[in-house]
């Protein structure tokens, strides 16, 4: 027993705390906290900052349970706000940089909550128990590892931010592998804890993009004027300091994998299933086709997953028959009374999805695809290059001239193509082994439970086909 379990057991208010971190109470304060702070300036989010780095620290040294680090983990990157006067929301102007004077502070309070996470890891003795164990990923991991920071290591332009780029990766990957392996051993309903964090996490991202929706409107600038051009929302303004509207998307799709476990055997199923509901209809209200997929084809998959052998099954039947009766009789209705309506109904989705109304020209998909098959040839003709161990990440399909310094930006937006880029057919290959694992994972003692939540390492794989979401350390630290 240590000095902090000795304190937390006579100490009433300590004891308290305690209780209340351990509950759904704790991950719903810290979201609203993040929500507030990631629309904000420094003079805000700073000391959200300060309030959420104390917060995970107490309850890194006193909780009993290891699932309350699962909560700063998810949420306390959405806190990062950004410093924008009310005007920037009357242009048509991209997010300025972000304000380098806070970066201090923000490493600061980063590395005291990963030293009191590594004090309370290793005072435990709980990462040598677990790596006893290994689980089934760990050497796909550490070969993940090893190609991340040699990729590109015979490329002329391979430099130290190529390397700095991979171990970042690495570490991120690495650790919050062995980080939740720990946590889900030795913690009492840790998946559970887990699925309802990244609940909280999906109301506060919606809160934060509704925010700058409503800023933007103010300013007349959410559906702005654009002729006779269907109406369409500024989609390129709506951004948030640690993402773009195709990022928020992406983000938003993790949540309703949560809700979906949560709607089969957990109390208030049908809330469970209104909050997928939303979280997906933000991904349409902000127009970021690769969730809208996704998003729906995980609906849909859940929705018939949680009417199969469980707890909820009779509510959770019901709730989806209501709802696809519901839609409809809604879309019935607004036929009849708009019986013109198909052809611009028909446009719209068109238009959603950046495809040509016009039938002739639907063989041309380079509007759909955002211009990424040209990426994507580049992505080849660079692995040609190099196709052992690949070029590395520093410039991606740019050359040294013309790259972003952005490293996001010089990416390939697809998972297979930026390892065959990047790390060569190497680290394809170990790739493919990490893939190899998971669809292990999944035929071993095959169960509905552990399909949805496969679902969700899957869903960033899939999105990743057309975008870098599995590089991005937020992803990561879900996707792990």
């Amino acid at each position: 027993m240590t000095l902090f379990d000795t304190i937390r057991e006579k100490c009433t208010l300590v004891s308290l705390i305690v209780k209340f971190q351990n509950s759904i109470a704790y991950p719903i304060l810290f979201a609203a906290i993040c929500a507030i702070s990631g629309t904000c300036g420094r003079d805000v989010y700073l000391p959200c900052m300060f309030i959420l780095t104390a917060l995970s620290i107490f309850a890194g040294l006193f909780s009993d349970d290891l699932k309350v680090f699962i909560v700063p983990c998810f949420l306390i990157y959405y806190a990062l706000g950004f410093d924008v006067p009310d005007s920037h929301y009357a242009q048509q102007a991209p997010l300025p940089p972000f304000d380098t004077s806070a970066v201090p502070y923000l490493v600061v309070c980063v590395a005291l909550i990963l030293i009191v996470l590594v004090f309370r890891l290793i005072s435990g003795a709980y990462i040598k128990k677990t790596l006893a164990k290994r689980g089934i990923f760990f050497w796909g991991i550490l070969l993940l590892d090893a190609v991340l920071m040699l990729g590109g290591i015979f490329s002329p332009d391979y430099c130290f931010e190529t390397f700095a780029f991979g171990a970042l990766l690495a570490f991120v990957l690495t650790f919050s592998y062995i980080l939740f392996l720990v946590i889900f051993s030795h913690s009492n309903d840790g998946i559970a804890y887990a699925c309802k964090t990244l609940v909280c996490l999906g109301y506060l991202v919606v809160f934060q993009i509704l925010t700058i929706a409503h800023r933007l409107h103010i300013h007349n600038n959410f559906i702005p004027d654009r002729g006779n051009e269907l109406l369409s929302i500024n989609r390129h303004m709506l951004a948030l300091s640690w993402g773009y509207a195709t990022i928020v998307g992406g983000v938003l799709v993790l949540p309703i994998v949560a809700c979906i476990y949560l709607m089969r055997n957990r109390r208030f199923p049908v809330l469970s299933f209104v909050s997928a509901l939303i979280f997906w209809f933000t991904t349409v209200l902000i127009d970021t086709r690769n969730a809208i997929i996704v998003g729906a084809l995980l609906l849909f998959v859940g929705s018939i997953l949680c009417c199969i052998r469980c707890k909820n099954k009779r509510i959770n039947l019901i709730t989806v028959l209501a709802t696809v009766l519901l839609a409809a009789i809604g879309v019935a209705v607004f036929i009849i009374r708009f019986p013109d309506s198909y052809a611009s109904i028909i446009s719209s989705l068109l238009d959603l999805l950046r495809l040509d109304a016009d039938i002739d020209s639907m063989g041309d998909l380079s509007n759909f695809l955002s211009s990424r098959p040209k990426i994507w040839a580049d992505g080849c003709r660079d692995f040609l290059s190099h196709p052992v161990f690949g070029i590395g990440f520093r410039y991606g399909y740019l050359t040294p001239e013309t790259a972003s310094s952005k490293l996001f930006d010089n990416m390939y937006h697809n998972i297979i193509i930026q390892f065959l880029a990047s790390c060569g057919v190497v680290g394809l290959l170990i790739f493919i082994f990490h893939l190899k694992h998971i669809v292990e994972v999944a035929l071993r003692r095959l169960c509905i439970d552990k399909i949805i939540l496969l679902m969700l390492p899957c869903s960033i794989l899939v999105m990743s086909l057309v975008d870098n979401f599995f590089f991005y350390p937020n992803f990561i630290l879900v996707y792990t």
